[in-house]
């Protein structure tokens, strides 16, 4: 697959179908199965794409996050540390 920019309405071949497509997908409407990339044709539901990489890094950094506040609250210095500073766990310790 070769991608290249193209100026708009300019006559390329197929140029015209993206459009079309493009428009039909704003649209709602959804394509053919047999055209679909084999990774979108066995979906639960044809109208939702798959999970983007940045909505999964989100997701694990969040989990990341509750599971080190979890591990910071259950330490032994966990009491001590919260009176200096309730705050805690801050950031840069989320961080190590």
């Amino acid at each position: 697959i070769t991608i290249r920019w193209t100026p708009g309405h300019s006559g390329i071949p197929g140029n015209e179908e993206a459009d079309v497509l493009a428009k039909d997908a704003a649209k709602g409407e959804t394509s053919p199965t047999h055209l679909l990339p084999q990774s979108l044709c066995h979906r639960k539901s044809p109208r939702t794409l798959p999970r983007s990489k940045s909505a999964i890094k989100q997701k694990f950094t969040q989990r990341e996050k509750t599971r080190q506040k979890a591990i910071f609250k259950a330490s032994p210095r966990a009491a001590m540390t919260l009176q200096i500073d309730p705050s805690m766990p801050s950031a840069s310790f989320l961080k190590l």
